[in-house]
């Protein structure tokens, strides 16, 4: 379908790490995606703009920006709810992680009571193994923030997902980021 190869060049252009900020910065290039991504769309489409918006998230100036943007926020969240299918689940995951890995995001997504929500049901042991392992991984990223350390360790979804998920008869897959972040929510 015509639409979805448009969003997969989209898709394509976000390798090129000098489009990205001037890509986010176009009006019509971030409604298309955001549209593409809605729940409406067709999930080869929904997938194909969720990876163009994961490629804009990757740029360090464009993590703050797109995280404050509303509408991508809620985006994002429907997109990686229960319900969705797998690989579209996974796909807002992605983006979400990525601009879960600048400081300044950190304490804002944790605090975002829908986002923290959101991540805690993917990280769930019965979820599917490739949404469980971004939600687990984009927990992690949070962990790296001093101030989530204390509220994400009191958290006892955290704790039950993370442990859960770090135990011996899970994949190394899922393990690795349950570790990990066990080690940083450790250094409280």
């Amino acid at each position: 379908d015509l639409r979805e190869r448009a969003l997969s060049t989209l898709q394509s252009f976000t390798r090129a790490k000098n489009n990205c900020l001037q890509m986010w910065g176009e009006e019509q290039v971030r409604e298309t995606l955001l549209a593409a991504a809605g729940p409406s769309e067709h999930p080869r489409c929904r997938q194909a703009a969720l990876g163009a918006l994961y490629g804009l998230a990757v740029v360090d100036a464009n993590k703050v920006p797109m995280w404050e943007y509303g509408a991508l926020k809620d985006v994002l969240l429907s997109s990686a709810g229960q319900g969705e299918p797998p690989n579209v689940r996974a796909s807002a995951l992605r983006a979400i992680q990525n601009l879960a890995s600048t400081p300044s995001n950190m304490h804002s997504i944790w605090k975002d009571a829908k986002a923290r929500e959101t991540l805690l049901a993917a990280a769930e042991v019965d979820e599917q193994q490739s949404v469980r392992e971004v939600a687990l991984r984009s927990l992690c990223e949070l962990a790296n923030a001093t101030d989530n350390l204390e509220p994400m360790w009191t958290d006892e979804g955290v704790k039950r997902v993370l442990v859960a998920n770090a135990d011996v008869s899970q994949s190394p897959d899922v393990r690795e980021p349950a570790l990990l972040a066990l080690y940083h929510l450790s250094c409280a």
